[in-house]
């Protein structure tokens, strides 16, 4: 078996994945992929197809929909926790420029597009032998994370090992610039693959070559951590449920085939619109002369000898397309049922804040879980590159799941600040119930804000020097 083989459920989703991208880009990937997503009509020649085609236009609900469910994830920014000396690390997370908070903002597109994405922790490779910190740090040696589409993960396998069933093989599609000559660069297909070889992970790359043979580029590469062959794989599945390598379809998959279905429908009625807006002239009963031509519109006058000739304009009747823009209606509605809230006209007149949370708990509940997931999947592997980089500490990072502003009421407010003043909180849950109602910033933490506090004098007591 070639190493290019795919895995079952990825030959079963590629396909979708791909639908749910080209819907998300909008018109013009839709346009570019011609009858996979408008068909021909019967006997439609090319130049009327491409001319109708082009007159097609996207109401883009999926789009609007994932950035409006991105923006709640991230209304408030996420909370990251890491042992200082791999600050530097966070805002360059990737080893390109691209700090934590953005990889997670990626990651978050990702899983809301096609609920699925990978990230892998690497080391750059080492030649010589064990090397210092103080070495690693001016030779800018240390661990990074990539992000991996779903496309780019074409196949992996999980297995039972030491009674836990652990990831034994993954492997990735890349791509490789290759020169041609001094000026012309072309990509070239490239395989790696992460696997565990008794028990010790191991790293490899391959090139398909012109007769279709595997041939490995290099040697193969056992990365170590803490000079010891690591025991497993450093790379992370994230879904919007979950964080296994298991497969599940796109969570906006139905908004996504009514998005597709409206798009047809505004074909049809953009192709009636531009056949029937300019009325047509219709002359029954008149047989014209050799050379004689008929001018409509402006000043000039049509004269019919034969009196029972008729002039008429043909137009598209009182009902026009009803049934068409009624069903374009009907499909922008259930567009809204099925996760394009951020779409729905708002009702004028205030809405009660409880009935407006009853109406949004379906959203909130897929938000939730996705912040769940996806915090326990970069958590899992910031765990993995703040040990690679040889740091003891804590490493964690958390998504806002307060999707909606709820700032505190006055009355809350005094009622948090009389039970601390009185003993019955402590300021540590004072601050945390502030800290709930949009008073202090989500990342701030209790013991920086009580250092800043001034202490206040006790009233009772008299000024120093005073008997």
């Amino acid at each position: 078996m070639s190493v290019t083989s795919t895995h079952p459920d990825y030959d079963d989703l590629s396909d979708v994945w791909e639908t749910c991208r080209d819907v998300a880009d909008g018109t013009r990937a839709l346009r570019a992929k011609t009858v996979r997503y408008l068909p021909k009509l019967t006997g439609e020649d090319a130049a009327p197809y491409m001319a109708r085609l082009n007159r097609t236009v996207l109401y883009n609900a999926t789009w609007r929909t994932i950035m409006g469910f991105q923006g709640l994830l991230f209304r408030k920014p996420a909370v990251i926790t890491v042992p200082p000396a791999v600050d530097a690390m966070i805002e360059d997370i990737t080893g390109s420029g691209i700090s934590l908070r953005m990889l997670a903002l990626e990651i978050t597109e990702e899983c809301l597009t096609v609920s699925r994405v990978g990230l892998w922790v690497n080391y750059p490779k080492v030649d010589r032998g064990a090397i210092t910190r103080a070495d690693a740090i001016r030779l800018n040696l240390r661990p990074t994370m990539r992000v991996c589409k779903a496309e780019e993960i074409y196949n992996w396998r999980s297995e039972v090992v030491n009674n836990k069933m652990q990831l034994t093989q993954v492997r990735l599609r890349e791509k490789d610039l290759v020169a041609e000559d001094e000026f012309t660069w072309k990509e070239e297909d490239r395989y790696r693959v992460l696997d565990l070889v008794d028990g010790v992970y191991r790293v490899r790359r391959f090139k398909v070559d012109d007769a279709g043979t595997d041939v490995q580029i290099g040697g193969d590469e056992y990365p170590v951590m803490a000079g010891q062959p690591m025991n497993f794989i450093p790379f992370y599945f994230i879904s919007p449920d979950d964080v296994t390598p298991d497969i599940d379809e796109p969570i906006f998959i139905d908004l996504i085939d009514v998005n597709l279905a409206h798009f047809q429908l505004s074909a049809d009625y953009e192709h009636g619109c531009h056949w029937s807006g300019l009325p047509t002239p219709v002359i029954t009963g008149h047989s014209p002369k050799p050379g004689e031509t008929l001018k409509i519109g402006g000043p000039d006058a049509i004269v019919l000898p034969n009196p029972e000739a008729r002039a008429t304009m043909l137009e598209v009747g009182t009902q026009g397309f009803s049934a068409l823009e009624k069903n374009l209606d009907r499909k922008e509605a259930q567009m809204v049922v099925l996760g394009a809230r951020l779409l729905e006209v708002q009702k004028p007149g205030i809405e009660a804040a409880e009935t407006a949370l009853i109406h949004r708990s379906g959203e909130q509940s897929i938000l939730a879980s996705m912040a769940q997931s996806i915090s326990i999947g970069i958590t899992a592997a910031l765990k993995t590159l703040v040990e690679w980089a040889n740091v003891p500490g804590e490493a964690s990072i958390s998504l806002n799941t307060d999707f909606f502003n709820s700032p505190m009421s006055a009355e809350m407010l005094n009622a948090v600040v009389n039970s601390w003043q009185k003993g019955a909180i402590s300021s540590e849950t004072r601050f945390k119930a502030l800290q709930k109602g949009e008073m202090y910033p989500p990342d701030a933490r209790w013991e920086d804000e009580e250092s800043k506090l001034t202490p206040v004098a006790d009233a009772t007591q008299p000024p120093e020097g005073n008997p």
